[in-house]
């Protein structure tokens, strides 16, 4: 369920900024799924219960680096208010973290969702404050034994989901491979 991500990540956000601040959004390809499902956890879980965190911009990157680096650039010339950028994939939260080390603005809170290696290992570094993890491997394991189930029986729920992660440096360590 992607709303639960953005989720997710608007409680990291709501926490990390104590409450207070200005966000910008770097939403993913406008119309997909999971750009809508992830803005609206984001919205619920940030935006409607804190009213002293703003969002100040949002654009699309299209889910891609470059462009958020693109975007970030110009919004640390137009918002130097700017608190946090919530990208709704790590692609984007790369790109955004790229400007923001260039502008060495280090006070700027950068989080992103998927889990992506790139992204663990800038969580890790202290650079990247937080990555959601889409669970894949738990996906895939799940579906197996869903499969296996079938063949053998068994019944399931119409849908079965895999909880997203928050990743944090307290517990990146777990989702980082060797």
């Amino acid at each position: 369920n992607p709303k639960q991500s953005g989720v997710m990540m608007g409680e990291y956000l709501a926490e990390a900024l104590g409450g207070k601040g200005n966000v910008a959004l770097l939403q993913g390809q406008i119309g997909h799924s999971a750009e809508i499902t992830r803005g609206e956890g984001l919205q619920e879980a940030l935006f409607d219960k804190y009213p002293d965190v703003k969002l100040i911009t949002e654009q699309t990157a299209n889910w891609n680096r470059d462009e958020a680096m693109s975007i970030t650039e110009d919004w640390l010339q137009r918002f130097p208010e700017m608190d946090a950028i919530a990208a709704q994939n790590d692609e984007m939260a790369m790109g955004a973290l790229q400007a923001v080390e260039a502008a060495g603005r280090d006070d700027i809170i950068v989080v992103g969702i998927d889990g992506i290696p790139d992204a663990l290992k800038a969580v890790k570094e202290g650079r990247l404050a937080s990555t959601i993890l889409d669970n894949v491997a738990e996906e895939g394991k799940r579906a197996v034994e869903v499969a296996v189930g079938l063949i053998n029986g068994e019944t399931f729920d119409k849908q079965e989901l895999i909880d997203y992660v928050p990743v944090t440096q307290d517990n990146v360590d777990e989702f980082l491979s060797d």
